[in-house]
């Protein structure tokens, strides 16, 4: 291999290192914004739960009844 082969294998190689980092930012950039739409549908679910749970009665919740064992049922 001479000097010139070299040279043109080394550029090869550099640039083929780079468009795999560059196509390896743009997935992580990706996969960050996807972490963050996950993070935001679980903070949502999580919300509505909550006030879900809130907006039912404290007292003689159908809910409250079953896992007691008590139902209306006869």
């Amino acid at each position: 291999m001479n000097t010139q082969e070299f040279e043109t294998q080394y550029q090869e190689s550099v640039g083929k290192i780079l468009n795999d980092l560059q196509s390896m930012a743009i997935i992580s950039n990706r996969l960050e914004s996807s972490i963050v739409e996950v993070g935001t549908s679980v903070q949502n679910l999580n919300k509505m739960v909550e006030d879900y749970m809130k907006s039912q009665p404290s007292d003689g919740s159908i809910q409250g009844n079953a896992r007691e064992g008590n139902t209306t049922e006869s």
